[in-house]
């Protein structure tokens, strides 16, 4: 079996969502090739072009950490309730049990809250901050909106007038966006699960977060990875975002599209070109070491899975993109592997940047447009 790397990279063998069903993230169609782990169109690039990305200082390859804000707080008492609301209005039949569960685990947070003092585990920014800092590393920062027009039960329920305990004192989420971008991280955008698939949700979203920041924001990621390839490059191509990292896992790593180079994104319901850049994802914390689903691996197993990774992308100078969530550093596993992460790469000493920096040298100065080659390449093969 052979693969058109053209229609892959602008998604033609990706089946669309049905209805608000998140599709099984883990299958690409490199997985028949066995090629998950490889970034073929990178090396075909090579290859044809004898060309490699150059990073600034002429660093080895660029990495883009990359965190979603899914929760900043596990006992806060108003969140609880807001997450009992939102499983309540968003039964359906077919949701019954999950909803109930949901509302369970809530009011089991809302006792812990009641009768427990302590730190809690899921207020973790200002821990990740330091941990970042450490390194010398600067990273992208996903915030959700407060509301959103169509409710579903997995969107996120914290408001940015939501307090938590923040290098000790107690400060709004809203202060908190706004020390992180200060502080030379970025912040983009978390829109939610209605949002993959209609222009005015998305706008709504992202006007929410750009009023707190008191700037525009161009990056974006959507909740558990939702996307539709003939929808979702449109609603960003609409609401004005330049760049997005939502192609991923989120049940496995590798190279989903067969890249790790950023590329822009393709409107298959126009036919037509996007000036949308994509950053792929390639390594997801939760996908590797969760134990209730994805690869359910050991801190071992995952640091030797990263390893092999980043050597791919490494031999293409490309871009190490990595999704790990704030709230999973209350698990002595996700921070030991995190750690353990960030001193492996630094050993490599990477281009480390967010990801509006990374499309911003890609655009200006590497220069290289995967997509429009794939399609001369594939026009030669037709002709």
């Amino acid at each position: 079996m052979s693969i058109n790397y053209y229609e892959l990279i602008i998604g033609k063998f990706f089946r669309p969502d049905i209805k608000d069903y998140v599709p099984d993230f883990a299958y690409s169609p490199l997985n028949i090739l066995g090629k998950l782990y490889e970034p073929i169109i990178d090396k075909y690039w090579i290859e044809k072009s004898k060309y490699k990305p150059i990073w600034p200082d002429k660093k080895p390859y660029a990495v883009c950490i990359t965190h979603d804000v899914d929760h900043v707080s596990r006992y806060n008492f108003p969140q609880n309730l807001r997450a009992i609301k939102k499983a309540i209005k968003s039964m359906e039949k077919r949701k019954t049990k999950k909803s109930l569960s949901m509302i369970l685990e809530s009011f089991g947070n809302v006792l812990n809250y009641i009768f427990r003092n302590g730190k809690d585990p899921y207020s973790n920014l200002d821990l990740l901050i330091n941990i970042e800092k450490n390194f010398d590393v600067r990273s992208t920062f996903f915030f959700a909106p407060e509301k959103v027009l169509k409710i579903h039960f997995s969107d996120c329920v914290y408001k940015y007038n939501d307090k938590i305990y923040f290098f000790g004192k107690k400060k709004t989420i809203a202060d908190i966006i706004r020390y992180i971008a200060k502080e030379g991280f970025e912040v983009g955008l978390h829109s939610q699960w209605w949002s993959y698939n209609d222009p005015i949700e998305f706008a709504n979203q992202k006007k929410q977060l750009e009023f707190v920041l008191g700037k525009k924001v161009y990056s974006n990621r959507n909740h558990f990875l939702k996307f539709d390839n003939r929808l979702t490059p449109y609603v960003y191509k609409k609401g004005r975002i330049l760049y997005d990292s939502s192609l991923g896992f989120n049940d496995n790593i590798g190279f989903r599209r067969g890249t790790s180079y950023p590329f822009y994104l393709y409107d298959l319901s126009n036919n037509k070109k996007t000036g949308v850049m994509e950053i792929p994802l390639i390594v997801q914390d939760s996908a590797m070491l969760l134990k209730v689903k994805g690869l359910r691996i050991s801190v071992k197993k995952c640091l030797e899975y990263v390893y092999e990774i980043k050597e791919k992308v490494k031999s293409t100078s490309g871009v190490l993109t990595i999704l790990w969530h704030p709230h999973s550093l209350s698990s002595k596993n996700f921070y030991v592997a995190f750690t353990e992460v960030l001193k492996m790469l630094k050993e490599d000493d990477p281009w480390f940047a967010t990801v509006a920096e990374v499309g911003e040298w890609w655009k200006n100065e590497v220069k290289i447009n995967i997509v429009d080659f794939l399609e001369e390449e594939f026009n030669k093969k037709e002709g």
